[in-house]
């Protein structure tokens, strides 16, 4: 009776017999995928909550605390580009390199 078994050392003969096919298709496929992300553009995106800053404890007449600034102005500086100088001088990027930020601004109102 003959039985329907693989052997793993038939296994391994064969992957010995294409050791070289293997080993060259690894190598080309490591190197394109090396040549393909380094060809792509860096994007990074990242995602923040800013909040206008507040006068210590400070509150008004109505109870609520009293802030520097409004969430509308803030949005205006933000989309009209007032913080890329600093942000790319914070990141100390070479002046050729210096990326174009797309900030975007979306102004969450409290839901009371």
């Amino acid at each position: 009776m003959e039985e329907d078994t693989i052997e793993l050392i038939d296994l391994l003969r064969v992957v010995w017999k294409w050791k070289w096919f293997i080993i060259v298709f690894t190598f080309v496929c490591a190197i394109a995928a090396g040549i393909i992300s380094f060809s792509m553009p860096k994007i990074y995106n990242i995602s923040m909550i800013i909040g206008p800053g507040t006068i210590g404890t400070d509150v008004n007449k109505g109870g609520e605390l009293v802030y520097l600034d409004t969430s509308d102005n803030i949005t205006s500086e933000i989309e009209g580009e007032a913080y890329n100088l600093k942000i790319i001088d914070a990141l100390k990027l070479d002046g050729e390199k210096k990326p174009s930020l797309n900030l975007k601004s979306l102004t969450q109102r409290n839901q009371e």
